[in-house]
C-alpha cells in the first residue's frame, strides 16, 4: 500500500467524521429537555473527537520536529475527552 492510497484513505476518514458530525447535529437539532441536552453532549463529544482526528491528519503531513510529542499529545487528549463527553450523554440519556 503506497502513500498516495493512504492520504486518499485518510482523506475520505476524515470528510466521513465532518459529514458524521453534521448528520448528528441535523439529526438531533430538534430534540429538547434531557433528551436534547444528552444528544448535544453526544454530538459535540463527536465533535472534539472529530477535531482530534484532524489534528492527527495534519500532524502527518508536518516533518519530523521537537513538538511532534506535543501535537501526539493533544491529539490524545481531545479524543479522550470526546470519548468521555460521549459517554457522559448516553450516561445522561439512559437516566430519562
Amino acid at each position: 500500500m503506497g502513500t498516495g492510497l493512504v492520504s486518499i484513505l485518510d482523506f475520505i476518514f476524515l470528510i466521513t467524521v465532518i459529514l458524521s458530525v453534521i448528520w448528528i447535529f441535523s439529526i438531533l437539532s430538534g430534540y429538547g429537555g434531557l433528551i436534547g441536552k444528552s444528544f448535544k453532549i453526544i454530538g459535540w463529544g463527536a465533535v472534539i473527537m472529530g477535531i482530534s482526528h484532524i489534528i492527527e491528519v495534519i500532524s502527518l503531513s508536518l516533518p519530523e520536529h521537537h513538538s511532534a510529542y506535543l501535537i501526539i499529545f493533544t491529539h490524545h487528549l481531545l479524543a479522550t475527552l470526546g470519548f468521555i463527553m460521549i459517554a457522559y450523554g448516553f450516561k445522561m440519556l439512559m437516566k430519562k
